[in-house]
């Protein structure tokens, strides 16, 4: 081809399950004139193959097969074979924005720029969310065109993936990756790139994506002296590059960004890193500390920042093993300490010397609105607020309104609620956040406020430390429930400075509530014309309007519609319609499905299905009386186009959300997910007291919002096993987000052992036993070909057969933590618990709950020995064994009874 505009460099190590998104994205470019250098670096599954079918049917894609070599040094190979006008780097998991190379290159040529970067955006398999670090580079009030020195915030661009640079500007430089490197390989070069460049051009638009699979399994391994040893090489390097070209003036800023990576490193790794080896990463630390300035120290206003400097250039082993072993305990309180009437993070009471740099002198209040709603004078709150690093063992909270003209202060008080969730999700249980949450609670805005215009803030007061701040509001979707609103008497208009909450209360006549509602009007016109003019999407602009057209007809036919995911109809969302319609008592019920879905079969002959993502499916979503669903309704249920419709007017979502469960709570602590101010569920179905009591105390929900009726699913559960059936079903781990990191990890590695056990082989043959082998269908996304482990044991995935199915033809049960063991007890059929990570699993991927190992229903084990004793047992039908689980506090048991059950609760709502 001739000489490309753009050539793009990919390097690819076992990249397999991600590289033909990554490729994809490549050749949809609408920027035409692109090379893509493509290079295999030693990959030992099948990404060799595809990137040679790639290479041999896209003229542009160039590939380059490697031996397993540093990255820096296949990309300089890449650069070497490069010849666009541009050079760009990016891994072979990211995903680059459609338009992303073409935006970049006209603004690089239009205005004579050697660099042009963009946002980043990081995604893993549940959320997306942008770059941290770019947020002092990527700011709108920031020039377009800079320079490096007199824009330094450009040295802290973290990647090298969303730069575009001028080939010739490497080459005159005699630039290349340092392959020295390799913590930190993007660092050096990109700053050698700001410091020769003329301009730079920014733009705010993301430009790639980036797959973030940092899990604990990556974060043990990388957990070695090497690691360390490797940060102090790029130090050391960026050192010698700032004084050979006589700017350490600017070092100071990438100073602190790689120190900051440095402790980062070390307090995440701590808990990985072996203990006999402490002496020489003190002794490493110690180097890279020597070579810090005094000048960073002095600006550094980090607590434990200075304590970690000084232990380091100190050289005290005993002081580092202590610190080490400070920062490895998980189970260890790490609320702030008071010592003589000051508080001090808790360091200070290991570490009494260095008092003076962990006085606690500010704390900070962190607060979320969850709830927010303005209709008419009454104004709903609902939320959480807490004092960071201490605990917040019965706070006060209140809700204070601030006249901005007089200055008078109206506080009233916020009712606490239990969030045990807080102190799970903000210090992995390490700090008691508990009484941080607040009960959503109304106001009446006309009693309590007199004319005048107020600024709102939350105040929490614990012990003697008493803070407040703005009401910030950080979601749109949380602002669009608060509109401008009228009352007989007077005229409310809340408004959002800096995202803060603000109310303008006045008492006014006839021509003041038409003004308002004029001004509530233009709003939601400006944003329906928005959607259709300048994001053109037209099926939700055109939803607006038949919502308005059809809005009482459908209302008036009381609608239920219910679903799962949209592809599934197995669990109780699926036997609860199957009730209903079998029964016929209920007309206007309707399953919504992706009818192209395989269990669609399942479901079609009951009539009354709605195809998901249909207009109809999005008017219904506006217009029913109550949405049913066994999993999350938002991620499972919600379109598009009505998430766009709420965002302007959330008041027309007038239905109950129902959750009627896919399991049984309890082995697991959720109410970080099902919070009633997250989720607002009006019923919770659950299936037992035990069960309500927990939903109702840490969940937020009143007692008249839980019914106890089991799940709908139990009704058709039926043992037809024939006594010779183990079904092995473990959950997931949130750790493994890719094929390589799956199967390096310790879980599947456990499973694999025990499927591949020779012994297990020789006790399914003397026994005449067969086993299941079901994976968790998020497990299954990333395991590829499964081995045929023996004649006996069969691997089945999603889609071959439904898991009641399943459940009901086996006879044992063996799984981690996954609560179809209850269904398996609810038939008396005996669970083996194999939990060899335990204390993991409820520390990085759940919190645990209040039915703990001790209240099972059946055997617990951690080794695979205490596994196949378990089956000798099962195979010799040893009698207690077997009655494990017939005494089951945690289910109810009205056999055929539970779909009616859930019906009436929710009829009855």
């Amino acid at each position: 081809m001739e000489k490309a505009k753009v050539s793009v460099v990919v390097v690819a190590h076992n990249h397999e399950d991600v590289l033909k998104d990554c490729l994809n994205s490549l050749q949809g470019q609408s920027l035409t004139d692109i090379e893509t250098i493509i290079i295999d670096n030693g990959s030992s599954d099948n990404s060799k193959k595809i990137i040679e079918e790639y290479s041999n049917s896209h003229k542009n894609i160039r590939f380059i097969s490697l031996e397993l070599m540093s990255k820096n040094k296949a990309r300089n190979i890449g650069l070497h074979e490069a010849t666009g006008e541009f050079v760009a780097f990016i891994d072979a998991d990211d995903i680059v924005n459609p338009s992303a190379y073409e935006n970049l290159y006209n603004s690089a040529i239009k205005d004579h720029t050697d660099i042009a970067l963009g946002n980043i955006q990081l995604f893993n398999g549940t959320r997306k969310w942008e770059h941290h670090e770019l947020k002092s580079i990527i700011k709108k009030d920031l020039p377009t065109l800079r320079e490096f020195h007199k824009h330094p915030e450009l040295l802290l661009n973290p990647s090298i993936k969303n730069m575009m640079i001028k080939r010739s500007l490497i080459i005159d430089n005699q630039l290349q990756f340092n392959e020295l490197l390799t913590e930190q390989q993007d660092l050096l070069f990109t700053q050698q790139c700001f410091i020769c460049s003329n301009k730079v051009y920014v733009t705010t638009d993301i430009v790639i994506k980036v797959r973030d699979l940092t899990n604990s399994d990556v974060i043990k391994q990388t957990s070695t002296l090497e690691f360390f040893d490797n940060l102090l090489v790029t130090q050391t390097e960026l050192i010698n590059y700032y004084n050979l070209k006589d700017i350490t003036s600017h070092y100071s800023h990438v100073e602190k960004k790689l120190w900051d990576y440095y402790l980062t490193s070390l307090l995440t790794k701590a808990y990985y890193f072996p203990s006999e080896q402490y002496n020489d990463l003190l002794r490493i630390s110690s180097d890279f500390a020597k070579n810090l300035s005094e000048n960073l120290m002095e600006n550094n206003t980090s607590k434990i920042s200075k304590v970690f400097y000084t232990i380091f250039l100190n050289q005290n082993p005993e002081e580092f093993h202590l610190l080490m072993n400070l920062l490895s305990d998980r189970s260890l309180q790490k609320g702030a300490v008071m010592i003589e009437g000051k508080y001090y993070h808790y360091f200070a009471k290991y570490f009494p010397k260095y008092k003076e740099y962990l006085e606690i002198k500010e704390f900070n209040l962190h607060q979320k609105i969850e709830i927010l709603s303005l209709r008419g004078d009454r104004l709903q709150v609902g939320g959480f607020a807490f004092i960071e690093e201490i605990d917040n063992l019965d706070s006060v909270k209140e809700l204070q309104f601030k006249n901005k003209s007089n200055g008078q202060l109206i506080s009233v008080t916020l009712e606490t609620l239990e969030r045990s969730d807080l102190s799970y999700l903000f210090s992995k249980n390490s700090i008691n956040y508990s009484d941080g949450g607040y009960k959503t609670t109304t106001f009446e805005l006309s009693k309590i406020l007199p004319d005048g215009d107020y600024e709102v803030f939350i105040s929490v007061k614990v012990g003697d430390i008493s803070l407040k701040k703005p009401l910030h509001i950080f979601y749109f979707s949380t602002k669009a429930n608060s509109k401008p609103a009228t009352t007989k008497t007077h005229s409310i208009v809340p408004y959002f400075p800096k995202k803060n909450l603000h109310i303008r209360i006045k008492k006014t006549g006839l021509l003041g509530k038409l003004k308002t509602k004029i001004q509530k009007s233009f709003r939601d016109i400006v944003y329906e014309f928005g959607l259709l003019v300048l994001r053109r999407e037209w099926k939700s602009f055109l939803i607006f309007y038949l919502y308005r057209l059809t809005q009482r007809y459908y209302r008036n036919k009381h609608i239920w519609l219910i679903g799962e995911r949209k592809d599934t109809a197995q669990d109780n969302s699926y036997h609860l319609f199957k009730y209903i319609q079998k029964n016929k008592i209920r007309d206007n019920c309707y399953y919504l499905i992706d009818k192209k879905a395989k269990d669609y079969e399942y479901i079609k002959e009951f009539g009354n299905i709605v195809q998901y993502g249909s207009l109809k499916h999005t008017l219904y979503l506006l217009t029913c009386d109550k949405t049913i669903n066994a999993y999350s309704e938002r991620a499972n249920m919600y379109t598009h186009e009505y998430l766009q419709v709420l965002k302007c007017h959330p008041e027309w979502q007038q239905n109950q959300k129902i959750l009627i469960q896919h399991g049984v709570i309890g082995v697991s602590r959720v109410n970080h997910v099902l919070n009633k101010n997250r989720m607002g569920y009006s019923l919770f179905i659950v299936s037992s007291d035990f069960e309500k009591d927990h939903i109702v105390n840490e969940f937020g929900y009143a007692e008249n919002e839980v019914a106890v009726t089991g799940l709908a699913r139990w009704d058709a559960l039926e043992n037809t096993g024939n006594g010779k059936t183990i079904l092995i079903m473990p959950t997931w781990r949130n750790w493994n987000k890719s094929t390589q990191q799956l199967m390096n990890s310790e879980y599947f590695n456990r499973y694999f052992s025990l499927l591949s056990n020779p012994e297990l082989h020789q006790i399914l043959e003397k026994n005449d036993l067969n086993i299941i082998f079901y994976p968790h269908y998020q497990t299954q996304i990333y395991m590829k070909d499964v081995p045929d482990f023996h004649k006996r044991i069969k691997t089945i995935r999603q889609g071959e057969e439904t898991v009641q199915s399943l459940l009901k033809r086996s006879d044992l049960l063996i799984t981690d933590y996954s609560t179809v063991s209850f269904d398996f007890s609810y038939m008396e059929k005996p669970v083996i618990f194999y939990q060899f990570d335990y204390k993991r699993f409820y520390y990085e991927h759940y919190n645990q709950g209040p039915i703990t190992q001790d209240l099972l229903f059946g055997e617990v084990v951690t080794e695979e020995e205490q596994v196949l004793n378990g089956i000798k047992k099962f195979a010799n039908k040893d009698k207690q064994f077997l009655e494990n689980t017939v005494e089951n506090p945690f289910v109810i048991k009205t056999p055929k009874q539970h779909a009616k059950l859930n019906y009436e609760a929710i009829a009855n709502r």
